[in-house]
C-alpha cells in the first residue's frame, strides 16, 4: 500500500482512490492509508466524504495532528463550526506525525483560522449555486449533491438540485430526486409545484395536475400555485381553448388584488408631451425576446416616451445584461411586496402599465387587479387572459375568446424573437432516406400529436421521423419513447439526434413537424433559418392562428399554412416528396427572412408606440 503515498505525492487523485477502491475496504484499512484516501477526496471536492473519513481516521489516531488539522479545516469548509473549534482545541494537545508533515510542508492544508473568519452558513449551496450560475451544470451537481448528505432537511437544496436537473433535461433523475426529498419532507408545497412541473415536462399530465392539487392543498399561500395550475391548462394539448380561458379567469377572480382607483386619472395627464410607459420583467423566460426588445427599444421615440423597466433583480444582473441600455429607468423588486408595486408605480407616474412576465410570475401578474396605472396591458406568457380586474388590453395573436381583457395585436406579429442567423449552411447529413423532423419534448408527445404524425408516416412508408434528444436515451424514457410510438407502429421508424444547436439539427431532416398544442416561435425560426419547412395547420388549434400571423409577415403563408388536416397532410407531403420544391423553398424563405418585417426592429418599435398612442387615446376618450 506505499503506492498510495507514491500517489499522493504525484497528486494523481483519482488513481489513489482507484487503487484504494479495488485494494482495501475502509473497514479494513490502516489508519494511514485510510487518511490518503480522505485526503484524495478533499483535493477532488468531495468535501462530504473527505470529512467523513477524517471523522474515522481520527477516532483512529486522535493524537496525530496532521490528521486533526484536516479535519478541522474540512469542518470549516462544510459549515460545521462547533466541529470545527472542537478539533482546533483538539490539535493543541497533538502532536505530528513525520511522514504526514514532510507531506504538508511542501504542500500545505489551508488555514482553519483564517476560513474561521470567512465561514458561512451552507457553504456546499453557495458552491452549487455558484457553477449553477455560471452554467458548470457538472460541477454544480457535484456541489448539491454533497449538500444534500449534509442537509437532507433543506427543502430549498433539494428544489436547486432539481432545477439543475431540469437544466439538463434529466426530468427522470429530477422525478426520482423529488420523491426522495418528500420521503423526508412531506407535505412541503414547494415540493409538490416542482413536481407537477416535472411530470408535466414528462408528459404526465394527469399525475401533473394531482401534484398541483397536492401543492395546493398544503401551500399557506395558495395564489401562486393556483396561478402556475392555471397557466398549466393554457399549454395542455388535450385542454380545449374555452377550459384555458376560463381557468385563468377564474384565477384571476379569486386572487387578483382588490380593485382601487388609479392614483393618476387618464384626464389629469391627456395633455402630457411625453407618455411614461412601464414594463414589468420580474420573470420573462422568453431569451431570445429580450435581446429583440432591446433592439426595439434602442429606436424608441425619447421625444414621445419615457420607458421604466420593473425587473426581479438589479439591471447589471446577468439575466438582464441584453436590456442594459435599454429603459430610461430601471426598478428593481427584490424583496418589494405586491402592494408596495402600486405606490412605486404612482411615484413613476406610469401611464401604462405592460406585464411581460404573465402567469410565470403569479404574485406581480395579480397586481393587475388593482388599478396601479391609467392603462394597464398583459403581454407574453397570458394568451388566454387573466380574468383581473384591472387588465385593460391582452396583446397576442391569438384569439383568446372569452377573455375580459380586449385583444390587440401587431401588424407585423406580436410574438419577439431575435434572429440567428448561420455564417455559413454547410449539410453535412449523410442519411438521405425521406425525413420528417421535430424537436419536441416529452409534454408535447400527446396522443393526439402522435396520431397526427402517424398519418404521416403511414401515407408515406420510405419515410423516417428523427427527434432532437431531449434525455431520450435514458432506459426510462427509451422505454416510454417505444411505448407512445409502439402504439401506432411506428418505434422502428423513429431515430433520434443529440444536437445542441437546434439550427444544426433540423438540417438532418427535411419537413420539421410541430405538436399540437403551444409551440414556441423560436422553433419555427430555426427550421426556416436553415431552410426547413415547417407547416403548420388552423384545424388543430393551439399556436396555429399566431403562426399564421406570423407567416403572413414572412411571406410564406400560402407554402406553410393548411386550414385544414387534409390539406396539412398534403403540404408536408408534397414538400417530402420533391426535392425540387425544397430547394427552392429553402433559397426562397431565407431570402425572405433577409427582408421580412419581423425583424425590422425600427419599424416593429413604430408599430408598438403607435398601440401605445392608440390605447391610451382610446382609455382617454372612455
Amino acid at each position: 500500500m506505499l503506492k498510495l503515498e507514491e500517489l499522493a505525492r504525484q497528486g494523481d487523485w483519482n488513481a489513489l482512490i482507484e487503487v484504494f477502491e479495488k485494494e482495501c475496504s475502509d473497514a479494513e484499512a490502516d489508519w494511514f492509508y485510510l487518511f490518503w484516501r480522505g485526503y484524495a477526496a478533499f483535493r477532488t471536492d468531495d468535501f462530504v466524504t473527505a470529512w467523513e473519513i477524517g471523522k474515522v481516521v481520527y477516532e483512529q489516531q486522535p493524537e496525530c495532528l496532521e490528521v486533526a488539522d484536516f479535519v478541522c479545516v474540512l469542518s470549516v469548509l462544510l459549515g460545521q463550526t462547533k466541529d470545527a473549534y472542537f478539533y482546533m482545541k483538539m490539535k493543541n494537545v497533538c502532536s505530528s506525525d513525520e511522514v504526514l508533515r514532510d507531506f504538508f510542508d511542501a504542500e500545505p492544508l489551508p488555514d482553519a483560522g483564517a476560513l474561521l473568519a470567512d465561514v458561512v452558513e451552507m457553504p456546499l449551496l453557495n458552491h452549487a449555486l455558484f457553477a449553477l450560475g455560471e452554467g458548470d451544470l457538472d460541477r454544480a451537481e457535484k456541489w448539491f449533491l454533497q449538500q444534500l448528505r449534509l442537509h437532507p432537511l433543506d427543502a430549498f437544496s433539494h428544489i436547486s438540485f432539481v432545477h439543475c436537473l431540469v437544466e439538463r433535461e434529466r426530468y427522470r433523475s429530477a422525478l426520482d430526486a423529488l420523491r426522495s426529498a418528500l420521503v423526508v419532507i412531506p407535505d412541503n408545497a414547494d415540493l409538490y409545484k416542482m413536481m407537477a412541473s416535472v411530470l408535466d415536462a414528462l408528459g404526465k399530465r394527469d399525475q401533473a395536475k394531482s401534484a398541483y392539487r397536492m401543492a395546493i392543498s398544503v401551500a399557506k399561500k395558495k395564489g401562486v400555485i393556483e396561478g402556475l395550475y392555471a397557466y398549466s391548462f393554457t399549454y395542455d394539448a388535450e385542454a380545449i381553448e374555452s377550459e384555458k380561458v376560463a381557468r385563468c379567469r377564474e384565477w384571476g377572480q379569486v386572487y387578483g388584488l382588490p380593485e382601487r382607483r388609479s392614483p393618476i386619472a387618464v384626464s389629469e395627464v391627456a395633455k402630457r408631451s411625453k407618455l411614461v410607459i412601464g414594463f414589468i420583467l420580474t420573470d420573462f423566460e422568453n431569451q431570445r425576446g429580450l435581446p429583440a426588445l432591446a433592439r426595439m427599444l434602442s429606436f424608441k421615440d425619447e421625444d414621445a416616451f419615457k420607458y421604466i423597466g420593473y425587473g426581479g433583480a438589479d439591471i447589471t444582473s446577468a439575466q438582464y445584461q441584453p436590456l442594459q441600455s435599454s429603459f430610461d429607468e430601471w426598478r428593481s423588486l427584490e424583496g418589494v411586496l405586491p402592494a408596495t408595486l402600486r405606490n412605486m408605480v404612482a411615484a413613476d407616474g406610469v401611464d401604462i402599465l405592460i406585464n411581460l412576465s404573465g402567469f410565470r410570475d403569479p404574485v406581480f401578474l395579480a397586481t393587475f387587479g388593482a388599478r396601479m396605472a391609467p392603462v394597464q396591458m398583459l403581454w407574453f406568457d397570458s394568451w388566454y387572459g387573466t380574468g383581473l380586474n384591472c387588465a385593460d388590453y391582452l396583446l397576442t395573436d391569438h384569439t383568446a375568446e372569452g377573455a375580459l381583457e380586449k385583444v390587440v395585436s401587431l401588424p407585423s406579429s406580436s410574438s419577439l424573437v431575435g434572429r440567428r442567423p448561420l455564417d455559413t449552411l454547410q449539410n453535412t447529413r449523410e442519411d438521405m432516406r425521406k425525413t420528417f423532423i421535430a424537436d419536441v419534448v416529452f409534454r408535447q408527445l400527446t396522443p393526439r400529436t402522435l396520431e397526427v404524425w402517424a398519418h404521416l408516416l403511414n401515407k408515406h412508408p420510405d419515410s423516417v421521423l428523427v427527434l432532437r434528444d431531449h434525455d431520450f436515451f435514458s432506459s426510462d424514457n427509451a422505454t416510454d419513447l417505444i411505448e407512445r410510438f409502439g402504439n401506432y407502429g411506428l418505434a422502428h421508424r423513429i431515430d433520434i439526434v443529440a444536437e445542441a444547436d437546434r439550427r444544426l439539427f433540423f438540417l438532418n431532416g427535411d419537413v420539421a413537424l410541430l405538436p399540437v398544442g403551444d409551440v414556441g416561435v423560436d422553433v419555427v425560426l430555426d427550421a426556416l433559418e436553415v431552410g426547413v419547412p415547417v407547416v403548420a395547420c388552423g384545424e388543430l388549434g393551439g399556436s396555429s392562428i399566431a403562426l399564421k400571423k406570423l407567416y403572413e409577415v414572412l411571406g410564406v403563408q400560402e407554402e406553410l399554412y393548411a386550414s385544414d388536416l387534409d390539406a396539412y397532410l398534403s403540404k408536408c407531403g408534397g414538400f417530402l416528396g420533391d426535392e425540387g420544391l425544397r430547394a427552392e423553398f429553402s433559397l426562397e424563405v431565407r431570402r425572405k427572412l433577409d427582408e421580412t418585417p419581423y425583424f425590422d426592429y425600427r419599424a416593429r418599435m413604430t408599430e408598438f408606440e403607435q398601440l401605445l398612442k392608440d390605447v391610451w387615446a382610446e382609455q382617454a376618450v372612455s
